[in-house]
């Protein structure tokens, strides 16, 4: 035998051999793992990077008391409508002056409060799967 089969014969026994491949192989992981988390999650083509969804002009606002703020609708190309608006406490917050695209809060009382809208539209239509064995 050669002298240099017998040394890592002997190394492999005694485990130094076991503990560089270790980290060899710990090492070659850990930078591949670095190379994926580089790579982007969610690729976004440019078409749909653009689609924009309808929401409120303002979501949050801090009024004084008496003070007025109109809500609207932005990016409103389906049609949504509002249909119903309500608070949490109208003590706090009055709505009124509701259309179709838009309503005005004003502040009755100082403290804090959640206005909610409900909106809707007619121009979506509803796609129902096919249930399983039709064709």
């Amino acid at each position: 035998m050669k002298q240099g089969s017998l040394s890592r014969v002997w190394m492999r026994c005694t485990g130094k051999g076991r503990e560089q491949l270790v980290k060899k192989v710990l090492a070659v992981s850990l930078s591949a793992a670095m190379m994926v988390s580089f790579l982007p999650a969610n690729r976004v083509n440019a078409a749909s990077a653009t689609k924009q969804y309808v929401n409120m002009r303002t979501t949050f606002k801090t009024l004084q008391v008496g003070q007025k703020n109109r809500m609207t609708l932005k990016n409103n190309t389906v049609g949504w409508k509002i249909q119903k608006i309500s608070t949490n406490d109208e003590s706090i917050a009055s709505v009124s002056g509701r259309t179709q695209n838009s309503f005005q809060i004003q502040a009755v009382a100082v403290g804090r409060t959640t206005v909610k809208a409900v909106l809707k539209t007619t121009s979506r239509k509803n796609i129902h799967p096919k249930p399983c064995g039709a064709e």
